[in-house]
Order: structure tokens, then C-alpha cells, then sequence
């Protein structure tokens, strides 16, 4: 076993989350150089956070935790440099979906502010938080979300399916605009006569559910197991993700190992990996109805499944990759901080 650095980082894998499956991953191929958490309970981590602060030199936030309240001004007093994944923006998404979160939101805050670096979790969301965030600008990288391809499914057929089914995933939550897709396809229902349906994943309680679920086309499904997800990609014919802003998607994928074609918005970080895209599979704009219509109807008739999934290249979007790439970082932190 190789000698850890003094390094603690402070990031949740024991869940489900997008944020806890990036840190199984970093955990999977850096526990031989860094310190990672040990126990499950969450109050007994609150005091390991607390001891391997205390030992460590750097402190790598992955995502923002109740614990940073207790740990941010711990680092600060003791002169700890602080890293931060950034592998969302609490604030930004909490105002555009009319949630509240004022202590996450303090803690992300602090983290952007007084963190020595900070890592988005793609080049695509990087840029944006540069353009958003230029006081920070000289401090952002980017350290792209990498994908465990053991654990994915195996590739499906995009044969066998009808053409008319789509699905999208974050319920009435307003920065997935999955409203404006369901217009897209009214429009096109209407317009071209098709009878294009929509199964819509996610989070009930989203500002634009009332409104989506009054389309006649759309079948809603709340939260679900993550395999039912992942059984329903495989007989639907097209994934769209029309985010305002998504620091990187998983559920891309996902949806391509599992058959379906494919349309996002140009805000979506997994595009780091889609080499083949062209403009047919990309949404300008989120908020686009017609230019939404018009790319559905593109991909209904030129499927792009094969194209972009054949596109990713599996050894440089790996999780070991990453992780690689995270150590150097780490260690090039070290060398100019010594």
C-alpha cells in the first residue's frame, strides 16, 4: 500500500446520489492516497470530519454536506487549504425552482469564496460558472464526473421500440424545462399529426407539473427505484435532456447504453464526452419551442444512438481516468502550496 498523503476527502459515498456514486468511484481507486471517511452513521462522521481535519493539510469538499458549517471555519482557522468539486449550484438551481435552502446555501457560498481551488464536474459547466462567477474565474478547473462502465448495463438494441415514446427525467422541476419539451411535442402532435407519447421521471412537487401532466400525451411517474429507470430507457425511443444547466447528467449515458436516441440542451456537461455530436443533437435553447419541435422531428427520422454512443471513448471517460486525474491535481496542489 502506497503512503496517503494529508489529504481528507470529505465526501459522502455511502448513498445513491449522483454526487455519493463520484465518490465511490474516487474512493474505489484513491483510498491508498488519500482519507476518506470510515463510518455510515452521519453523526459519528461529523467528528471523523472533525479528526481528519485536525491531521490533513488539504480538505477536498466533494459536494456541499451539513458538516461544512463545522468544517469551512475549522479549515480557516488552522490555515487548511480547501478544494471544492463543484457538482452543482445550490443557490442558482434553488432560485430558478422556487426552493429554499439558506444553510446550503451559505455553505456553497463559503466554499466558492474561500476554497483554494475549484473543480466542476465538466468543461461545459466550468465555462458557465466562470461567465457567472468571474471573481473565481482564476481558481476554476474542470475534472470531468467519470463513469464506472462495470456497473452500466449492458448495451441494448435501439431495435424492437416504437417511435413515438420519449422520456425525461426531473419531473416539473423548471431548470429541466421538460415543460417546453412537452410543448414541443403538443406542437408537433398538432402540427404534423403524430401521436408522440411522453413519460415523465421525477420530482412531483416541481412548479411546472401542474401544467405538464394537463398534456392528454403525458403519462407521469413519480421518483422510482433507479432499475425501473433504467428498464424504462430500454423501451422508450428518445431521452431529451433540455436543462437550463447540468453540470454533467449521468442519465445521458445511461439512456444511450440503454437504446434510446438522444437530444440535449448545450448545457449539458456530459457533452464532454459526446465526440461525434453535430447540431441536430443539440438544443441552443432550452426555451426554444419550435427549435425544440424541429430537432425531435429530426431525430424521429435520423436515429443517433449508435453515432454518439460509438463516439465516447470509454478509456479517457472512465472513473479510473478521473481519478487519475484528480490525484495529479491534488499533487500538483501540494507541490505549489509546499
Amino acid at each position: 500500500m502506497k503512503s496517503k498523503s494529508k489529504v481528507f476527502f470529505c465526501g459522502n459515498f455511502f448513498d445513491d446520489s449522483g454526487p455519493g456514486v463520484v465518490n465511490r468511484g474516487y474512493y474505489t481507486y484513491l483510498k491508498d492516497y488519500f482519507v476518506f471517511y470510515r463510518c455510515r452513521n452521519k453523526y459519528v462522521r461529523i467528528l471523523e470530519a472533525v479528526w481528519y481535519t485536525l491531521i490533513n493539510d488539504v480538505i477536498i469538499f466533494s459536494g456541499v454536506a451539513e458538516v461544512d458549517r463545522v468544517l469551512i471555519p475549522l479549515c480557516r482557522l488552522l490555515g487548511k487549504k480547501m478544494i471544492y468539486i463543484m457538482h452543482g449550484w445550490m443557490r442558482l438551481e434553488n432560485e430558478l425552482n422556487a426552493a429554499v435552502n439558506r444553510s446550503g446555501e451559505a455553505s456553497e457560498a463559503n466554499l466558492l469564496e474561500y476554497s483554494d481551488l475549484i473543480l466542476c464536474v465538466s468543461e461545459q459547466y466550468s465555462l458557465m460558472v466562470k461567465e457567472k462567477l468571474p471573481q473565481y474565474s482564476a481558481k476554476i478547473m474542470y475534472l470531468t464526473n467519470g463513469i464506472d462502465w462495470s456497473l452500466m448495463p449492458p448495451l441494448r438494441s435501439t431495435e424492437q421500440r416504437a417511435s413515438d415514446s420519449i422520456i425525461l427525467i426531473g419531473g416539473g422541476r423548471r431548470t429541466k424545462r421538460n415543460l417546453e419539451v412537452c410543448k414541443a411535442v403538443e406542437l408537433l402532435n398538432s402540427r404534423k399529426r403524430y401521436d408522440l407519447k411522453v413519460n415523465l421521471y421525477g420530482y412531483a412537487d416541481g412548479r411546472d407539473i401542474p401544467e405538464i401532466i394537463s398534456f392528454p400525451f403525458v403519462h407521469f411517474h413519480d421518483i422510482v427505484p433507479h432499475q425501473e429507470l433504467i428498464a424504462a430507457m430500454g423501451k422508450n425511443y428518445l431521452f431529451i435532456q433540455n436543462s437550463d444547466f447540468e453540470s454533467f447528467s449521468l442519465g445521458v449515458v445511461e439512456a444511450l447504453i440503454n437504446g434510446c436516441n438522444l437530444l440535449v440542451s448545450k448545457n449539458v456537461g456530459a457533452r464532454d464526452y459526446l465526440l461525434g455530436e453535430t447540431d441536430d443533437d443539440i438544443i441552443s435553447n432550452p426555451e426554444d419551442i419550435e427549435e425544440i419541435a424541429r430537432k425531435i422531428d429530426n431525430v424521429l427520422s435520423h436515429p443517433n444512438n449508435l453515432r454518439l454512443l460509438n463516439s465516447i471513448d470509454k478509456d479517457k471517460s472512465s472513473i479510473s481516468h478521473q481519478a487519475s486525474k484528480l490525484h495529479r491535481i491534488v499533487n500538483e496542489f501540494l507541490q505549489e502550496n509546499k
